[in-house]
């Protein structure tokens, strides 16, 4: 979270940017800053990837 702002200029702003957490709080609170400041196009991935683990891709391990 604290390098999004110190790289916001390495992103494409007209590109659809997708941002992920192990919960989807932090994420969220990325593409708020993302909207306000650059980008046109930003999803969060509700849930996080434990969500994403447990009715998507139960392969994959999650992590506490």
């Amino acid at each position: 979270m604290n390098k999004v702002e110190r790289r916001l200029n390495e992103l494409d702003g007209n590109k659809e940017i997708i941002v992920h957490c192990k919960s989807g709080v932090r994420s969220a609170n990325i593409c708020r800053f993302l909207l306000k400041y650059k980008c046109k196009s930003v999803k969060n991935l509700k849930g996080g990837l434990s969500e994403w683990a447990k009715k998507i891709d139960t392969k994959i391990s999650q992590y506490r």
